[in-house]
């Protein structure tokens, strides 16, 4: 495993970028690349946001930043819900990195049988649905 080496702020940092915390005992990470998707998000949506309410003016900038923390928040519980089935099953998460692509679930071992791949694979859609939901 990657050495890492404590900061300042708490977080650790690792190949991809910073352990930010941890969830259920597992390492969240969150990459560099993370903060390109969120600069193209807030940049691209900023207009957006300002030409619909044009009482904001710079803000429109911090509410189109919101949603790319939005998304990351996300993106995080669709993982979370891949790590803990996973724990369920018998084949705890190493980690959980967050990255320009949205994120992935890194896994100590495979899942032992197809079917219990199956669970892990499709509780993250089933989160996306519960949190659409809720939202």
């Amino acid at each position: 495993m990657a050495q890492r080496i404590r900061q300042g702020s708490g977080a650790r940092r690792h190949p991809e970028g910073w352990e930010v915390g941890r969830l259920l005992g597992v390492p969240v990470v969150l990459a560099r690349s993370w903060f390109i998707i969120a600069a193209v998000i807030t940049v691209m949506f900023g207009p957006v946001v300002a030409s619909r309410s044009p009482g904001l003016g710079a803000g429109a900038y911090l509410v189109a930043l919101a949603y790319a923390v939005l998304l990351l928040f996300s993106v995080l519980v669709h993982e979370l819900g891949h790590a803990v089935v996973s724990r369920l099953t018998g084949s705890p998460a190493s980690r959980i990195v967050l990255n320009l692509w949205g994120g992935h679930t890194q896994f100590e071992a495979e899942t032992p049988t197809p079917g219990r791949s199956f669970v892990v694979a499709g509780v993250g859609p089933l989160t996306n649905a519960l949190i659409a939901v809720v939202a």
